[in-house]
């Protein structure tokens, strides 16, 4: 009986995925030379705009579902980075708007909040795990992390 509830409490996940457990899923992508398009959004979500080749992030953006993501050109050729109502230019490059979606339902919110308890304690005992290794060496070397 107890088997029964757990696999119905989660069937709903195994079934359609959890989408809330998605994170920096990468959406909409533009590289120098092809045309920049846009796409609606497909659910509320938080956009990131990443560039990968400086290894940084441009801007955090929380659109709402049905709103244009993605890039475009001004009629003068300059490039723009377009996430619901907000609008900004961009040098050219390599660019990709990374999506995280809100947390909808109550299950939503329960398997993201484990998760990021998980991730939290995973951290914590590694840290704990390997500090008879890495106090030595930064104690030798004088460089802490």
């Amino acid at each position: 009986m107890r088997r029964a509830v757990l696999l119905a409490a989660l069937l709903p996940a195994l079934a359609g995925g959890c989408r809330a457990l998605v994170r920096d899923a990468e959406t909409v992508a533009y590289r120098p030379g092809t045309p920049p398009t846009t796409a609606p959004a497909e659910c509320d979500a938080s956009y990131q705009l990443s560039a990968p080749d400086e290894l940084r992030y441009w801007l955090q953006v929380d659109v709402p579902a049905g709103a244009a993501v993605g890039f475009r050109r001004e009629p003068d050729g300059s490039l723009l980075a377009v996430a619901g109502e907000h609008v900004q230019p961009i040098p050219d490059g390599r660019y990709v708007w990374l999506c995280t979606p809100k947390p909808v339902s109550r299950w939503d919110r329960f398997a993201v909040g484990t998760r990021d308890r998980c991730e939290k304690a995973a951290v914590t005992a590694l840290l704990y795990v390997t500090m008879p290794v890495w106090i030595p060496i930064c104690c030798a070397t004088g460089e802490w992390p």
